[in-house]
């Protein structure tokens, strides 16, 4: 019988989110005691060293909750266990063949994150470069992937979103976010072998952009800024027809009405 693959966490969200508001709590209540009036007849150095302390404690709320925090967590919890199963969960995560060739490549760019509840896939973007280590490396965003409903959402904004590729003149925009999280893992790989072949034919190591090859949207069509004089494919979940209105309806272009004449009756 073959032995089922478990990837353990604690419950690391939750206990960061207490400790975060405890932290809030006290800088609130150090502020709030600061107004005008108590300022007043106080020690100079006193004032500034309170300011100091509360100010540094919103700095540690602010690191503990960005991406970059949470993508270091992520992938540190991924280095500490049995590589070849994380790689194989984050490919059945994906709706691919966790033995395809190059996969370890194609998902490198991805860790488990567990949010309290559920794993989710996190996706880093600007993804980091194949291959190549950067312990300077911080992500602008996450993309969280739901391996369950296939649904994605952004780590820490609940807004609606449309995350471009690097050609924004012409690109196809997906609702699926597997459907877009596979295209970004075959690009990885895709890009890895042209690099190699560049370096080997012409000493050029091509330049690493990060970007997707193609576009997510998140939440809403008519929530977003769609790009102007673009030619957009609707990818894997989108209607055409609803994203046409939603980018005409943009435009804001004027609308002249008749006024409507009504008489009074006696």
């Amino acid at each position: 019988m073959r032995q089922r693959d478990y990837l353990f966490a604690d419950d690391a969200h939750r206990s960061a989110c207490g400790a975060i508001l405890g932290q809030l709590a006290a800088a609130a209540k150090d502020i709030a005691a600061l107004t005008l009036d108590q300022i007043e007849g106080r020690d100079a150095l006193a004032v500034l060293r309170i300011w100091r302390n509360s100010m540094a404690a919103l700095h540690r709320m602010t690191e503990e909750v960005s991406p970059s925090s949470i993508w270091r967590s992520a992938k540190l919890n991924e280095l500490t266990r049995d590589t070849r199963k994380v790689i194989r969960w984050k490919a059945r995560a994906l709706g691919v063949n966790p033995e395809s060739q190059n996969i370890d490549i194609a998902v490198s760019g991805m860790a488990p994150y567990h949010d309290g509840e559920k794993w989710l896939l996190a996706i880093a973007l600007p993804a980091p470069e194949p291959m190549n280590h950067n312990p300077d490396y911080e992500p602008d965003d996450l993309i969280l992937l739901d391996p369950a409903t296939g649904n994605a959402s952004v780590y820490g904004d609940a807004s609606s979103l449309l995350f471009l590729p690097m050609e924004t003149d012409h690109f196809t925009v997906h609702a699926c976010a597997k459907t877009w999280a596979r295209e970004f893992a075959t690009a990885r790989v895709e890009w890895l072998y042209s690099k190699f072949n560049a370096q080997k034919i012409a000493n050029i190591t091509p330049i690493w952009t990060g970007h997707p090859p193609s576009a997510l949207l998140i939440g809403d069509a008519a929530g977003v800024r769609w790009p102007r004089g673009a030619v957009i494919e609707a990818g894997k979940g989108i209607e055409a027809r609803k994203l046409q209105f939603a980018i005409y309806d943009q435009s804001r272009t004027s609308r002249v009405h008749q006024p409507q004449n009504i008489g009074r009756v006696a």
